[in-house]
């Protein structure tokens, strides 16, 4: 007597797992439509990571641009 085997076809496995992976996404795509924060404050993450850029380049805070951050935090990123 041989082994059991499966009725369901490698092919189908693998459609399935591609579907499963699929609906995961969805998912979690809607999770993140939900959670959205669609307002930026006037002091976001995009104001530090321009004064780093300018550092990165050469520039000085408070003696080529004003911030209200600390000056390490742009060497730092």
């Amino acid at each position: 007597m041989r082994g059991k085997t499966s009725d369901a076809s490698p092919l189908w496995n693998r459609n399935r797992v591609f579907v499963e992976i699929g609906l995961l996404f969805l998912i979690a795509l809607a999770v993140q439509v939900i959670g959205f924060k669609a307002k930026c404050g006037p002091y976001d993450e995009f104001l530090s990571l321009y004064g780093a850029d300018r550092v990165l380049h050469g520039q000085m805070p408070y003696r080529d641009f004003w911030t209200m951050y600390g000056p390490a935090q742009f060497y730092v990123l």
